[in-house]
């Protein structure tokens, strides 16, 4: 698990969580100081090593980009478990005219956000090789 600068779920909750669901506390490990996805990858492998197996759980609107910063330390043997999956349910009144929702609007902002994230991380990797 990484840095949340954002108050999301600590590392000791994820952690814990991990315990509760079975895993040895000694096959958990937590990264400290990264606070976004590319930094924590790089330090995940200076820290851990690149030649073992791990389970990335993200957002699902993440993994794409998360698959793709693992992807380039092909040593790693990386598992992906997508969680909050977003889905329309039931049907929506319509008058004949529809406007987009705050949910909606709020959905493209993530996903307009995480495509740039992953552009910027893209040109590092480009970049940094």
């Amino acid at each position: 698990s990484g840095h949340s600068r954002y108050g999301v779920k600590s590392q000791a909750e994820v952690a814990e969580m991990g315990i509760s669901l079975g895993v040895p506390s000694s096959k958990i490990k937590v990264l400290t100081t990264p606070d976004n996805t590319f930094t924590e990858i790089q330090s995940f492998t200076q820290k851990i090593g690149n030649d073992v197996s791990v389970i990335a759980v993200s957002d699902a609107l993440h993994l794409p980009r998360i698959h793709f910063l693992y992807h380039q330390y092909p040593h790693l043997k990386t598992y992906y478990a997508p969680t909050n999956y977003q889905i329309k349910e039931g049907q929506n009144g319509s008058v004949g005219v529809d406007f987009p929702s705050v949910n909606s609007i709020e959905m493209v902002n993530e996903i307009i956000k995480e495509r740039l994230k992953f552009a910027k991380d893209k040109a590092k990797v480009y970049f940094l090789k």
